[in-house]
């Protein structure tokens, strides 16, 4: 009975802990252990939100997908907040190789202050993502939604013609936020001009995550930052 009673309140404590958002939090650094464990955990349970793969042709979302997604509130959380940054990093194949390289390695989201536990990229990978923030680490489970890679052709004013490497994840049970995010590295054939591109779609998926939205928005926009600049050094890395 009294082991009875001890599994009841541990697994109520639990799942309490992951509703409010406590348990992807951990106030010393998560061994491996740990981060397969939060792995497995959203696995198991799946993705957090319907729209997994919204991105994949975005922009455009699809019409149906993440409603309510402009600026604002949406009682009691946040709606759904898109980002979406690009920037040229370098010129020449080779630059591009370079930046393709960088991110299958996750080099883009190996920042110092946040770091990444996942294979290269491929569908069903699974990715955990562990920020540090200041007192606390966090363990955030994605799995890789989709990969692209290949030739590229689109017609019409803004349409290129040339190479591209794409791939998302999407965020799983455990996560703080919902949503889904996608990195691109292109070579444009016409200009040889090299692009990185971050497309996020977003909003906080716990009390917690709410609670702390603006905090998250601050870390989400030093990401980008970041990011870009990582990616810009391994293109220019070309000219050794």
């Amino acid at each position: 009975m009294a082991c009875f009673a001890f599994e009841y309140v541990h697994n109520w404590v639990t799942g309490l802990s992951q509703s409010v958002g406590l348990a992807s939090l951990s106030f010393s650094k998560p061994t491996l252990s740990d981060v397969e464990r939060a792995e497995a955990h959203g696995n198991r349970l799946g993705f957090n939100h319907r729209w997994v793969k919204a991105t994949q042709s975005a922009p455009p979302l699809p019409a149906s997908a993440f409603p309510g997604h402009k600026a604002g509130f949406n009682f009691p959380l946040p709606r759904w907040q898109v980002d979406h940054k690009r920037k040229q990093v370098g010129k020449g194949r080779v630059a591009y190789d370079r930046a393709v390289r960088a991110i299958c390695a996750w080099k883009h989201m190996d920042l110092g202050w946040s770091t990444v536990h996942a294979d290269p990229p491929v569908k069903g990978g699974l990715v955990c993502v562990l920020p540090h923030l200041v007192f606390a680490w966090m363990k955030l489970p994605l799995k890789v939604a989709y990969v692209d890679n290949g030739s590229h052709s689109m017609g019409g004013k803004s349409g290129w013609t040339g190479q591209q490497l794409k791939y998302a994840h999407s965020t799983l049970h455990g996560h703080a936020l919902a949503g889904e995010e996608r990195f691109a590295v292109e070579w444009h054939k016409e200009d040889d001009s090299v692009w990185y591109d971050i497309y996020t779609v977003s909003r906080p998926a716990t009390p917690l995550a709410a609670i702390s939205y603006p905090v998250i928005r601050l870390l989400q926009k030093q990401f980008q930052k970041d990011s870009f600049k990582v990616v810009t050094a391994a293109a220019a890395a070309s000219a050794d």
